[in-house]
């Protein structure tokens, strides 16, 4: 299999390293790059409390508008996940309160 060069690379994947909840602004400035962002890795460093971590997810939502997939590692929104109902209608009723803490 063919193996993408690192100029490859680069047109369809970027690493960035910031502060998003620190720098909010830079987030609003690469919601305009082109193509748009459409997955976010977010490293949070280390075991963030639970409103950080909503607050980050809220963040990439308002500013980011084509995302279609966010990975955060947090034990603590893991936790919570784990008490979510099951039914679709159920669970978006659940993460829309559970947002709203």
């Amino acid at each position: 299999s063919a193996r993408l060069k690192e100029a490859e690379l680069t047109d369809v994947a970027r690493s960035l390293r910031f502060d998003m909840l620190a720098h909010p602004e830079l987030l609003r400035i690469l919601a305009g790059c082109s193509p748009p962002f459409t997955v976010v890795f977010a490293d949070i460093g280390g075991n963030r409390e639970l409103t950080h971590v909503l607050e980050l997810l809220q963040l990439l939502s308002s500013t980011m508008p084509h995302l279609r997939y966010v990975a955060v590692k947090s034990e603590a929104l893991a936790s919570e996940l784990q008490k979510a109902p099951v039914n679709l209608q159920e669970y978006i009723k659940w993460w829309e309160e559970f947002c709203h803490h």
